[in-house]
C-alpha cells in the first residue's frame, strides 16, 4: 500500500468516526444545565429524526428526575403533572417518568414536532447538589390517520403511535483544543499525501 492510499484511508477512518458520533436515532434528546448546586434548571431539547415518516408528530415527552417540578412548557405542550408515565404495560421499560408534557394532536391543533424539527423549552428545576450526567426520557409520536406508520424499529406501542425511550446527555460544545488537534491532524495528513504524491512522481 503506497503512502497516498494509506493517508486517504486514514482520513476516511477519521471522517467515519466523527460521523458515527453524530448519528441520530428516531428521536434525539439532549439538555443544557444552568444554576448551581441545590438549584439546577435542566432545559431539554427534542429532535424528531423520522424523516422517512413525514407525518409522525411527537406529542408526548417525559423525563425521570429526582423531583417532578416542571417550570418550562414550550407551546402547545403543557405540564401533564401530576400524571406520571410508566410504559411497561405498552411494551416499554418499567421506568416511572415523573415529569411529563403533552400536546394536542391534529385535527385539534397544528402539528408541532414533525420530522426535521428540534424544540427546546422542556424545563425542570431540581434541588440536586450535583447535576445529573444522564437522564432517562420517553417520547410518543403519532401519524394521524395512520398515513405514515413508523417502520424503523426500536419502538413500543404501535407503528402508527410509536413510543420511544432513551438516555439524554448534557449538550457539550467540543473543546477548542480538541478541534485544533483535529484540524492539525488533517493538515498533516494532507501535507503527507502531497509529499507522497511528489515522491511517487519522481520515482516514475
Amino acid at each position: 500500500m503506497n503512502k497516498t492510499k494509506f493517508v486517504s484511508l486514514t482520513a476516511l477512518a477519521i471522517f467515519v468516526g466523527v460521523a458515527s458520533q453524530a448519528s441520530a436515532g428516531p428521536i434525539d434528546v439532549f439538555y443544557t444545565v444552568s444554576g448551581s448546586p441545590g438549584s439546577y434548571d435542566l432545559d431539554f431539547s427534542v429532535t424528531n429524526n423520522m424523516l422517512a415518516w413525514p407525518t409522525q408528530n411527537v406529542y408526548f415527552f417525559a423525563v425521570r428526575l429526582s423531583v417532578d417540578q416542571i417550570t418550562g412548557n414550550p407551546a402547545p405542550f403543557s405540564n401533564n403533572a401530576p400524571m406520571d408515565w410508566n410504559p411497561f404495560g405498552y411494551g416499554g421499560s418499567a421506568t416511572e417518568y415523573n415529569n411529563t408534557w403533552i400536546a394536542p394532536v391534529p385535527p385539534f391543533a397544528p402539528a408541532f414536532l414533525l420530522p426535521g424539527i428540534t424544540h427546546s423549552g422542556f424545563v425542570v428545576h431540581i434541588p440536586d447538589l450535583t447535576a445529573p450526567t444522564s437522564v432517562a426520557w420517553s417520547a410518543i409520536s403519532i401519524s394521524p390517520g395512520d398515513v405514515h406508520p413508523y417502520t424503523g424499529g426500536g419502538n413500543f406501542i404501535t407503528q402508527a403511535n410509536p413510543g420511544f425511550e432513551g438516555l439524554a446527555y448534557p449538550f457539550t460544545v467540543p473543546e477548542p483544543n480538541a478541534v485544533g488537534l483535529l484540524l492539525l491532524g488533517l493538515t498533516m495528513l494532507c501535507t503527507t499525501a502531497r509529499c507522497g504524491t511528489k515522491q511517487e512522481r519522481l520515482q516514475e
